[in-house]
């Protein structure tokens, strides 16, 4: 056992320094536990740091020793005056961090943080951080695997910063006080990857995990809902959004965007019959529209709705009368539909006992359908001031009809 005490740095790297290795010293009482020295260069390669404890150093423990790309194993980091590790490159196996106050890692400078197992532990109880770990612009990756975490102070979440690289956090256990509110603070904006079966929720906040990026899924990825009532909330300014529930319901509220050669969306219900039910009219943007089909039905590879308001003026016994509806988008011959759409003045006056309309729809050129209305009743109808609309079935190939037998001779 070798005891560093009463320096400014206990330990200090130079350059040209590789793969060096402190095996079960008390580093304590310093200035500074471990660091660089000033302008120190080429030096890497697995410097490490063995069974020691870093502790009541009056400044961090570890500080800006990026340039010596330190490994710790089963190492303890203890009320030092500042965070236990600063600005530094760093991998922890089995490391044990605890302060009264967080961070207890704070590598918004330094370039990359890999903590596997051990513990991290806040014992303070007067304040609040935004974060147990803080990353910055700089670090190129924070994975969090496999610890368990504590604090009894408020902490806005396990990793916080302004994440320059993916965040992954898996197996974190802890938290039972809830004092920890998630596992990635909104300010990490980056890809993240949750597994975080151990990990209690924090206090009013349901476990929820907020990522100000994206989360992106890889070929055959998921997202699974499995809890009982569970959800999956995309929230727009203003709290305007839309969710994914155990009834598969939509709200309103910002684009749900589906990307991909196919775009597809497939939902499961909790009844199992893969309802998709959608309100306040969200809008479902796919790259592509191929070949849909409804039922056991011949595909309909394009749809088209438009409407325009319509005033006729009665129609005299027997007579007919027509009318255009611009709609780009379709082409001459496609299958047309058309009805007034204001009942009870405008489908009811045209359907009235005694006097009732006919009405057929047609797509006579590109980009028009022709809509016309007849009255084949012996009395005058009456004026009607209505919305039509039309719905356009492009491309539709009916299936060919069958041969017709053949006669007997």
């Amino acid at each position: 056992m070798v005891r560093v005490t009463s320096f400014g740095v206990g330990v200090e790297w130079g350059s040209n320094a590789w793969v060096d290795t402190l095996d079960d010293c008390l580093i304590f009482g310093n200035g500074v536990g471990v660091s660089a020295a000033a302008g120190a260069g080429n030096s890497a390669e697995e410097n490490r740091v063995v069974g020691s404890d870093i502790f009541n150093n009056a400044g961090p423990g570890v500080a800006d020793a990026s340039t010596a790309d330190l490994m710790f194993l089963g190492t303890s980091f203890d009320y030092n005056g500042g965070p236990a590790i600063v600005s530094t490159d760093f991998q922890c196996f089995g490391c044990h961090f605890e302060g009264s106050a967080a961070p207890l890692v704070d590598d918004s400078e330094g370039g990359a943080v890999r903590v596997f197992g051990g513990m991290a532990t806040v014992t303070g109880t007067g304040g609040s951080a935004p974060g147990i770990f803080l990353v910055g612009p700089s670090s190129r990756s924070t994975v969090v695997e496999g610890i368990f975490a504590y604090s009894l102070e408020q902490t806005g979440a396990l990793v916080d910063g302004d994440a320059g690289g993916p965040v992954t956090i898996l197996g974190v256990a802890g938290n039972r006080n809830g004092t920890i509110r998630r596992l990635a603070g909104s300010r990490v904006g980056q890809p993240t990857e949750f597994a975080d079966a151990g990990f209690e929720p924090g206090a009013g906040d349901a476990g929820g995990q907020l990522v100000a990026g994206s989360i992106a899924l890889g070929p055959g990825g998921t997202v699974v809902i499995s809890a009982a009532g569970g959800s999956l909330l995309f929230s727009g300014p203003g709290g305007s959004g839309w969710s994914i529930g155990p009834q598969g319901v939509l709200g309103g509220g910002p684009a749900l965007l589906l990307a991909g050669s196919s775009g597809a969306l497939t939902t499961t219900s909790q009844t199992g019959n893969g309802d998709l039910v959608m309100s306040n009219s969200p809008a479902i943007v796919t790259p592509a529209l191929t070949d849909p089909s409804v039922g056991g039905g011949q595909p309909v590879p394009r749809m088209i709705y438009a409407g325009r308001r319509v005033q006729l003026a009665g129609l005299p016994p027997r007579s007919c009368r027509a009318f255009s509806i611009a709609a780009p988008g379709s082409v001459a011959g496609d299958v047309a539909i058309a009805s007034p759409t204001e009942p009870p003045l405008g489908l009811r006056r045209l359907r009235r006992p005694g006097g009732g309309m006919t009405w057929s729809a047609r797509v006579p050129a590109d980009g028009r359908v022709s809509v016309e209305v007849c009255n084949p009743a012996g009395t005058a109808g009456a004026d009607t001031d209505d919305y039509w609309g039309a719905w356009v079935i492009g491309g539709y190939q009916p299936a060919a009809a069958a041969p017709a037998p053949r006669a007997l001779r």
